[in-house]
């Protein structure tokens, strides 16, 4: 069973992470869906055993731009990662990316894209640490009043995309 975070435990969370990607299996382990297979599906809305601590997508289309998801091209692409506050600097984010990655792997990708703000100097740095390259030129991708309402700076409009090979990691389970 996963192990249940609060954000009192941020002191007393063992290094680097509470939450391996093993434990986050609960919220991952969906069946794979084909393009239009969610009509008629029936889902099971039982609250988690234990609260979200973050929300993520692994696309493996997207229509806008197929550089950054295309099942022909073997790329999927990681979005919309969000780490509730309470949990950030806890690893929370590295388990899910490395989950996402394995995800992606087990379903066949050679890749795994994502694009972000390029304002953001070290979650750029970080995201080369875990491997990611910038693979095409930066573009203004979102809109300044979106930017400016969150609180970003103007130059935050920017997106910077990234890509990792995916096809070595190891997928046994």
């Amino acid at each position: 069973m996963p192990q249940q975070l609060s954000p009192s435990s941020r002191a007393a969370a063992p290094s680097p992470s509470p939450v391996s990607p093993a434990s986050l299996s609960f919220i991952l382990n969906t069946p794979p869906m084909e393009h239009g297979e969610l009509a008629g599906t029936e889902w099971d809305f039982s609250p988690p055993p234990t609260p979200p601590v973050a929300m993520v997508c692994l696309l493996k289309s997207n229509p806008q731009d197929i550089s950054l998801a295309s099942i022909d091209a073997n790329r999927y692409e990681l979005t919309s990662l969000w780490i509730y506050p309470a949990y950030r600097s806890l690893g929370i984010g590295l388990s899910v990316i490395t989950e996402m990655e394995r995800q992606a792997a087990l379903r066949g990708a050679s890749f795994v894209t994502f694009n972000t703000t390029a304002g953001a100097s070290s979650t750029l740095r970080t995201f080369q640490r875990l491997g990611y390259r910038e693979y095409k030129p930066r573009e203004h991708r979102y809109s300044p009043s979106d930017v400016l309402n969150a609180g970003l700076p103007i130059e935050s409009t920017l997106a910077a995309f990234f890509e990792k090979r995916v096809d070595s990691i190891a997928v046994a389970n």
